[in-house]
């Protein structure tokens, strides 16, 4: 059976939440989460998760970066490249999976989710003297640490892995996918417009084509910023990639930006869609606790002047059908609007994208992950 690229990439991107309550006094830390990926991965696995069993190998990482002093992991990247036979004239494909955030550690939510006041600009090209828009401090922050994590057996950074891998390419375009879900889909596809703008520097004969397809992703920079990335990924004709899907068969893209209809994180940091968050499961008589629209109402005028805006914010997104309370997983089967946001956010999308295998093959995390306050 054939599987898409969006379930092939929501499979990496919820695998990237593997062992993240792992404390950093965890012997190999980084090699411990690479080895747990690798079992899920395979194809005899417990649970095998059929868009990627027995098909991809862990090339980089993972990797992870800690708050000195802090006890749990804060961010995590890996490299998978897909499996080709000896010989095969098949251009290679790779993916750059990164995690959201570690729901348990208070400092991650305050410096890469809600550190959204201040904007920072985004430099253009490796010599950053041109300046398109402007992304948040929190998301800023976030893109500076993964572009400094290290492999922890080689030491090499994502860029250097990307250049030593590219020079050695004979068969091309490679592809290179950046996915994440919530917060990392928010990061992945910032750090692929990085990697885009500064391919000469990794890839200097811009053979590889740099694409991301993100999961429940916020909104990371202003108007501008979302016109510029709109405008790098954006593409015309047939792409070269065979398994290329866009989102968009009427502005062909290389930013495939998944979201659900039900889930209020994507409405995360734009003044307007915010307003829809309070009532969005009005009409099946479930309303949000008391106080939301005030907190609501207090952070669009904090960031009011921002012009936070939404990257391809005008694709379609997919419906997130309403679970009722008897149906919510364990741990959410609460008649409580947080617990269907809960839902929506973290469980729709493996059973949108009929790709439930990834909310049982590792229930101990899946549990913490997605069914956590």
């Amino acid at each position: 059976m054939a599987y898409t690229q969006r379930q092939i990439m929501l499979s990496f991107a919820y695998l990237a939440y593997v062992d993240e309550l792992l404390t950093t006094g965890t012997p190999s830390l980084d090699g411990q989460i690479g080895n747990d990926i690798t079992s899920l991965m395979a194809a005899d696995a417990t649970t095998p998760i059929p868009p990627i069993a027995g098909d991809w190998t862990i090339v980089w990482g993972p990797a992870t970066f800690t708050m000195p002093g802090a006890l749990y992991q804060d961010n995590m990247m890996y490299v998978v490249q897909l499996n080709q036979p000896s010989g095969s004239t098949a251009p290679p494909q790779f993916a750059v999976a990164v995690r959201g955030t570690n729901g348990t550690v208070e400092l991650d939510w305050l410096l890469e989710d809600f550190d959204i006041v201040q904007l920072m600009p985004w430099p253009v090209g490796a010599t950053g003297t041109d300046v398109v828009g402007n992304i948040s401090e929190s998301t800023n922050i976030g893109l500076n640490i993964l572009l400094n994590l290290q492999d922890p057996t080689t030491s090499a950074t994502l860029q250097q892995f990307l250049t030593t891998t590219m020079a050695n390419v004979t068969n091309t375009p490679a592809s290179v996918c950046f996915t994440g879900h919530s917060l990392g889909g928010a990061l992945a596809s910032t750090l692929a417009l990085y990697m885009l703008n500064n391919q000469s520097s990794w890839d200097p004969s811009s053979a590889s084509i740099v694409t991301t397809i993100t999961f429940a992703a916020p909104t990371q920079g202003d108007d501008d910023f979302a016109g510029y990335f709109n405008q790098q990924f954006g593409y015309t004709g047939t792409s070269p990639l065979s398994y290329w899907v866009p989102p968009s068969t009427t502005s062909p893209s290389y930013a495939d930006c998944v979201r659900t209809s039900l889930d209020i994180v994507p409405l995360c940091w734009n003044t307007t869609t915010m307003g829809f968050i309070e009532g969005i499961y009005n009409d099946n008589l479930l309303f949000p606790p008391v106080g939301t629209s005030e907190i609501i109402n207090y952070i669009t005028t904090a960031i009011n002047s921002n012009d936070y805006t939404a990257v391809e914010a005008s694709q379609a997104k997919l419906t997130g059908p309403f679970v009722s309370p008897s149906d919510l997983p364990p741990g959410l089967n609460s008649n409580s609007w947080i617990a269907e946001a809960e839902y929506q956010h973290h469980w729709s999308y493996p059973n949108v994208l009929d790709v439930p295998s990834l909310l049982t093959a590792i229930p101990a995390d899946m549990t913490l992950i997605f069914g956590r306050r």
